[in-house]
């Protein structure tokens, strides 16, 4: 998903794009290239690995899948938890509520909500360090939980 000129949002399920928080100005990364269920997502600036890139599929309406490009695994929050600080994690596509994303412009970018809990993706307690957790928390409105999407 890229926002074109016009301010439209354009969806190719074979485009891959990075996801970068405003805050720390990293990308997320599944950690280490892993490609198995359960590997986390970090924030670590661009390398240029593909475990560094997505593929934002449309499901349905204005829900969102995010695919890692090395692992063809979905993004999602760690064993569909409600709690706040949850990780996120890769796993295989099941479309569960924990995959499955909205994507809410904000000035600086999209702030990214799980549809299972209505939480926002941020950099884990407002970090800039290279392998900082990315997990979901409460919406603060804070560009620690913004991001773009490139």
């Amino acid at each position: 998903m890229r926002q074109d000129a016009t301010g439209t949002h354009n969806v190719n399920s074979t485009t891959y794009c990075t996801i970068k928080n405003v805050n720390s100005g990293q990308l997320a990364d599944v950690y280490q290239a892993g490609t198995g269920d359960g590997v986390n997502v970090v924030q670590w600036p661009s390398n240029g690995g593909t475990h560094q890139q997505s593929n934002i599929v449309k499901v349905s309406g204005q829900l969102y899948k995010m695919v890692n490009r090395i692992s063809g695994k979905a993004l999602a929050i760690n064993g569909s938890s409600h709690s706040k600080g949850a990780n996120l994690q890769q796993c295989t596509y099941s479309g569960g509520n924990n995959q499955l994303w909205y994507f809410e412009p904000t000035s600086g970018g999209y702030v990214i909500r799980n549809f299972g809990s209505r939480q926002d993706l941020e950099a884990g307690g407002n970090s800039t360090a290279n392998g900082a957790a990315i997990n979901r928390w409460m919406a603060l409105n804070q560009t620690h939980q913004a991001w773009t999407i490139q």
